[in-house]
């Protein structure tokens, strides 16, 4: 019975499993369901990621693209999206997204994520790429801003690279920022 349910998993071409999924798919009692997918567990056939979300062992999911389904709205900002650009050559330990939910973090997979509040006026300047929302250069870079002006990030401003960055694009959006921000981004940036 395992090994059928499994097949069934295997041909739905989904990332990501949440129960509900599983229900779909089962024809017998509840009960037995809840057998099967801890019996799979256990054979490491399918993995429990988070609360209430498995992926199949052998799935290619990346982790950025699950974190940032898991917590939507959200896209991939500061640090980790200066790294992804080339503007910071340091990779940091955590993966970390801007949202207009509550600041949170989790661990997902071995790898801590952030989920950093921003005000609903300051969320955009994102693209779509490959499978996850991300936040352009110049919005990573005046996102981390933000928040280090606000006091809830520490960042060595000194370490960035910033002639990858579009200073006429950072300019236009930098007027949507509080004066704050703009103080501490005029500090390093805007001569």
């Amino acid at each position: 019975m395992t090994d059928e349910f499994l097949e069934k998993l295997n041909k739905i071409n989904k990332d990501y499993f949440i129960f509900s999924d599983f229900k779909k798919i089962w024809k017998g009692k509840k009960n037995s369901l809840k057998v099967i997918v801890w019996r799979l567990i256990k054979a490491k056939k399918i993995i429990k990621v988070f609360r209430g979300i498995y992926i199949l062992s052998n799935s290619k999911i990346k982790i950025e693209k699950l974190a940032n389904e898991i917590y939507f709205p959200s896209y991939v900002s500061f640090e980790y999206a200066l790294y992804l650009w080339r503007i910071l050559s340091q990779m940091p330990y955590t993966i970390t997204f801007a949202t207009m939910l509550k600041t949170k973090s989790i661990n997902l997979m071995n790898t801590k994520i952030e989920y950093r509040k921003i005000q609903k006026k300051l969320f955009f300047g994102y693209v779509f790429q490959g499978g996850i929302y991300l936040a352009r250069p110049e919005k990573a870079l005046l996102d981390t801003f933000y928040l280090a002006s606000l006091g809830k990030l520490k960042m060595n401003f000194a370490s960035i690279d910033y002639s990858k960055i579009n200073k006429n694009l950072f300019k236009k959006w930098a007027k949507n920022y509080p004066s704050k921000t703009r103080k501490l981004i005029y500090k390093y940036l805007i001569n």
